[in-house]
């Protein structure tokens, strides 16, 4: 497992913003997971951004209070866009290794 799916599978949202690696909700994170998140910052920050440009159609999106739906999108959309439209949720997963008919 990358370090980036470690750290969604913690609980945890990353993005990269003006350069900078973003983790909500950071005052979860324990000494252990920001020492971690240090030492993988280059792979993390190269996942999202290649992430970021990729396009998908379903996402599992993650509710604060843990609840989880899946949301699935035509046309397809990066990461960044779904972010932008789900602003508010803890965590958005891309759903992958679907394949889906043309319609």
């Amino acid at each position: 497992m990358n370090a980036l799916n470690k750290i969604r599978q913690a609980g945890f949202s990353l993005s990269v913003v003006d350069g900078k690696l973003l983790v909500t909700p950071a005052k979860n994170l324990t000494d252990q997971q920001r020492e971690f998140i240090k030492q993988q910052k280059a792979e993390i920050i190269g996942d999202l951004e290649r992430e970021g440009e990729q396009r998908y159609f379903g996402f599992l999106i993650t509710r604060p209070d843990g609840s989880q739906f899946f949301s699935y999108q035509v046309p397809f959309m990066s990461m960044q866009e779904i972010h932008i439209q789900y602003a508010a949720v803890s965590a958005i997963e891309p759903v992958t290794g679907e394949v889906y008919p043309e319609d």
